[in-house]
Formats: structure tokens, C-alpha cells, sequence
């Protein structure tokens, strides 16, 4: 239907278009809903399958110990499906079990860091008497030795450790009037980041984006994506160490 409304042409949609559009858009907000709630059954289910089995295995990790390739440092970048801090504690564990010395989580929001200390009691209560976690915070360098037993340095990063940092950098070398190189930069930004560049990213979201990870560590990166129709089990982890363990990387050649 047409009106001249202030010698303009409007054009307005029949009442049954308005009707229609108002079904679809109620039933696909009741079937995201119902599947929303499925999924989240779905997954507590499996959960349980899960621990119960890992209950009953002795050392579900020890083939990953024979692989030819397992990453120095993990990263896990927490993009818009996050996980739980139980998963999350989960994933210090497993590394700790299967040899990974560094860890870091990346939370583009920078909520997780003002909950780190609830963080660290999940994680000390899962230890065992001879694991040791190491502790990275941004105003005290962390970095020990002297342990025995299992040990394993982690770190919560947040978006002031990305492109700011790579600022910061620049501004002092400029305030120590030095020519700014490629390479001071990187002393700079290696010695505030204080671990190494992470071997694998693990990102839990639906788009293929680093979230403003510091982006002057991830060059020689590998990135896994972590479904979310399932919760992070252990053997979910196990596999993704395995397709890390597969990659070549080629280094431009």
C-alpha cells in the first residue's frame, strides 16, 4: 500500500507481513531457548560420564607423554563462550600432568584477572603435595626455581598486555632517546611478558579472532578452536594435544 505523506511515496507493509514477522522471530527465540536448554542438560550428563571414567582410568595421560610435539606454552584465550573456573582449573592440571610448563589465560574483558585469588583456591585444592604452581603478577616478577616435584607458571593476561604494551615500549625508548629497532622492541615487550611465545592458543569462541591477544607473541602461534556443545573434558583436551602434535609448521618455507 502506498501514501503520499509530505509529497513523499511511503510505502507501508500490510498488517499480515508485520504478523508473520513477529511468528518467526518468537519461534526461533523459543527454539534457541529449548536448544539453549538442551545443550546445557546435554552437557552436565556428559560431565558426569566423564569424571566417572576418569574415576576408573589410572593415567589417562600417559600416551599424550609419549608424543613428539607437546606445546611449552599453552594459552587459552576466553573470547564470548567462556569457560568455568572449574574447566579453567581443570586445564592447569592436565598441563601440569602432561608436561606443560607455561600456561596463560587471556580474557579480553579483563574481569577474570580482578578474580584471580578465587581462581588460584580452585586450583590449590585440585594439587597433589608434590605440584607446585607458579604464579605470575604483573607488579612482581614470579619466575622460581628450586622446586621438586611437578611445576608449571601461569599467568592471566589481559588487553593492557597487547597493543598498549607494544606503546609503552616505543615511549621509552624514545624517553632514552635510542633509535627504535624491531629489535629493542622485542626485548622490551619479551622481558614484560616474561613467558615464551605461546606454541598453541586454545579459543573458545564461534569467531575465528584473537580477541586483542598481545599480538606480537602469537607469529609462530597454532590456533585450536574449542567447540562449546560439550563441556571440556579430559579427553577433549587429550585431543586437541594430539592435533597440535600433528601440525608442521613450515616457517614461511
Amino acid at each position: 500500500m502506498e501514501v503520499v505523506y509530505n509529497n513523499k511515496t511511503v510505502v507501508k507493509q500490510p498488517l499480515f507481513y508485520k504478523v508473520v514477522y513477529i511468528l518467526i522471530h518468537t519461534l526461533w527465540t523459543v527454539v534457541g531457548n529449548v536448544y539453549d536448554v538442551i545443550t546445557f542438560y546435554y552437557k552436565k550428563i556428559l560431565y558426569f560420564i566423564y569424571e566417572y571414567s576418569n574415576k576408573c582410568s589410572k593415567n589417562p595421560f600417559q600416551p599424550v607423554l609419549r608424543l613428539k610435539k607437546i606445546p611449552n606454552h599453552l594459552t587459552v584465550i576466553l573470547g564470548d563462550e567462556a569457560l568455568s573456573f572449574q574447566e579453567l582449573a581443570n586445564v592447569v592440571i592436565w598441563s601440569l600432568f602432561t608436561g606443560i610448563n607455561f600456561i596463560s589465560f587471556f580474557d579480553h574483558k579483563g574481569d577474570f584477572k580482578q578474580k584471580e585469588d578465587s581462581f588460584r583456591e580452585v586450583v590449590s585444592k585440585m594439587m597433589k603435595d608434590r605440584d607446585h604452581v607458579v604464579w605470575y603478577d604483573s607488579k612482581v616478577s614470579a619466575y622460581k626455581n628450586g622446586f621438586v616435584g611437578r611445576k608449571i607458571h601461569v599467568k592471566i593476561l589481559t588487553p593492557n598486555d597487547g597493543k598498549p604494551l607494544i606503546a609503552r615500549a616505543a615511549e621509552e625508548l624514545v624517553d632514552l632517546k635510542k633509535d627504535i629497532s624491531i629489535e629493542l622492541v622485542d626485548d622490551f615487550v619479551k622481558k614484560h611478558f616474561e613467558f615464551p611465545d605461546p606454541d598453541l592458543a586454545i579459543y573458545c569462541s564461534r569467531k575465528c579472532t584473537t580477541w586483542g591477544y598481545p599480538p606480537w607473541q602469537l607469529r609462530l602461534t597454532e590456533f585450536i578452536n574449542l567447540e562449546r556443545h560439550t563441556p571440556f573434558t579430559q579427553d577433549i583436551f587429550i585431543k586437541l594435544l594430539y592435533r597440535y602434535s600433528k601440525c608442521e609448521q613450515r616457517l614461511g618455507k
